[in-house]
């Protein structure tokens, strides 16, 4: 009823229960939902990409350096704002890059409902938990982490948390979000790759809700996108795109499976 007459106050309500969850349980009730939650707008330019792939809940996206996952959750963000989310990008590393990004877009400004903040080194998880819920002020809310694992790696914490530890805890709070706010709230986590090409973090690609692999294709400037995790939606290798010379985000240059496409290399 309260989502119904006050839903302010409802989503407020939410996010001081994702704060005080210790941990988020997905149960089959919670997969179900998921092809029921709001959908946010993608990284891809063009109209001709509407329908090759479609974003929800948690979204994680991994991939090396250069690999296009950042402009891909720009392009994303930018979009979300433009059809009325509110999106908040927290840019731990290349903040400027970020905002040679937008000017090279939009001019001298983002779209209104677009927030660029930077988050400065030596704050503590509860200090950034505190602060993205402040930012939640209203319902279709769009936050963006780039990236967590550098976020995690300049954060202060105490000597007997690990650094996967304490993403553990950040990674249910904004699980939390999601669940609770039945994706009113909704997050892309960026990710790097570790040594056997998987997203850092024990425990990120289960949390969310969808994985998506950005790989380089050797030789060219194609990056390779691959859906590797969906609850309810199909998963596989969506195709190769380049970097938008107009704006943010990435235009595929081709869809679909091809002879050279992901090897059964755990992607």
């Amino acid at each position: 009823m309260l989502r119904r007459c006050d839903p302010v106050a409802w989503l407020l309500d939410q996010v001081d229960a994702a704060q005080r969850e210790p941990e988020i349980k997905i149960t089959d009730e919670d997969l179900a939902d998921f092809v029921n939650l709001p959908e946010f707008s993608t990284g891809l330019v063009g109209s001709e990409s509407n329908g090759f792939m479609s974003l929800r809940g948690m979204v994680t996206l991994s991939g090396d350096p250069s690999s296009g996952k950042t402009w891909f959750a720009l392009g994303a963000a930018l979009n979300s704002a433009l059809s009325g989310w509110d999106v908040h990008y927290i840019a731990a590393e290349a903040e400027d890059v970020i905002k040679r990004r937008i000017h090279h877009a939009f001019g001298i400004s983002p779209p209104p409902k677009f927030y660029l903040h930077a988050i400065e080194p030596g704050l503590r998880v509860d200090d950034i938990l505190e602060r993205l819920s402040k930012w939640i002020v209203s319902t279709r809310t769009l936050l963006v982490l780039d990236s967590l694992s550098t976020l995690m790696s300049f954060m202060k914490r105490d000597s007997r948390e690990s650094q996967w530890e304490a993403q553990g805890r950040m990674e249910t709070f904004l699980m939390g979000l999601r669940k609770f706010t039945r994706g009113d709230v909704s997050i892309i986590n960026i990710s790097e790759t570790n040594a056997k090409g998987e997203a850092k973090g024990r425990t990120i690609n289960y949390r969310s809700d969808m994985a998506v692999h950005f790989k380089l294709v050797d030789g060219s400037e194609a990056k390779e996108i691959t859906v590797v995790k969906a609850w309810e939606l199909s998963i596989g290798y969506i195709g190769r795109a380049m970097i938008d010379a107009k704006g943010p985000g990435l235009s595929l240059v081709y869809n679909g499976p091809v002879s050279s496409g992901p090897e059964e290399d755990g992607f």
